[in-house]
């Protein structure tokens, strides 16, 4: 089944004889009365695909008239219950919730700003965007601006605003109205070279980076120490 939350290296694909009203009601089943059939619903919500488990969420509410993941809530807790309900989560409204968490509160969780920002494709940063402002009725590069600084606030905004020209990590072309090097060289990063824009496009590999490293070696060296580091631990 189509989704744009599928890319070439996941390890769960779709399941075989996949049928949500049956998944469904053994989840029901499972969360319902005295004590949580735990194993019915690692086997259920860990072996099918994140498109298969947003249509057991749909099945669910149609037949119950209830979320899965507030029930999973009342009925689970701890760890267990945080990680079935990111399960059953959909995929854009789970990554606006950790890019809110990565700027709530004191300090700022730059890990998770940065996998999430240069590892989605620009139809995925769409709906996270959607999703981010859907739920907390502010734009998510708001939020940047005001909880991040210096270039590494302007490197997050220019990918947060080119993810919606720069083609996506399946070389989809659609919507490119300016050529990445222009847009980054016009928000002042033409000077960290072709690293960022590898970035900036959203096909961020250790293969691509040693590419730019062998063609210029030097190249690291005009960049900010942020930038490198960012670079170095976004890798995949």
């Amino acid at each position: 089944m189509a989704s744009i939350w599928v890319g070439p290296r996941g390890t769960i694909k779709d399941y075989p004889g996949f049928s949500p009203s049956v998944d469904a009601e053994a989840i029901r089943k499972a969360i319902r009365g005295l004590g949580t059939d735990e194993k019915t619903l690692i086997n259920i919500l860990t072996e099918r695909s994140n498109a298969q488990r947003q249509l057991i969420v749909k099945q669910y509410q149609a037949a119950y008239e209830q979320e899965l993941k507030d029930d999973l809530k009342g009925d689970l807790s701890g760890h267990f219950e945080h990680v079935m309900v990111a399960l059953v989560t959909a995929p854009a409204l789970f990554d606006a919730k950790q890019l809110k968490k990565s700027m709530k509160g004191t300090g700022t969780d730059e890990d998770a700003l940065i996998e999430i920002l240069t590892t989605r494709t620009s139809r995925q940063m769409k709906e996270i965007s959607q999703a981010y402002y859907t739920v907390y009725k502010k734009s998510l590069g708001d939020d940047i601006s005001s909880e991040t600084s210096g270039d590494f606030r302007k490197a997050l905004l220019t990918l947060a605003d080119l993810i919606y020209t720069a083609p996506d990590v399946w070389g989809n072309p659609k919507g490119h109205s300016m050529p990445a090097e222009a847009a980054l060289e016009k928000r002042g990063f033409g000077q960290l070279g072709n690293g960022i824009v590898v970035i900036a496009s959203g096909a961020l590999t250790a293969g691509n980076l040693r590419k730019v490293e062998a063609t210029n070696p030097r190249q690291w060296q005009t960049w900010p120490p942020r930038c490198v580091s960012w670079c170095a631990s976004s890798c995949v």
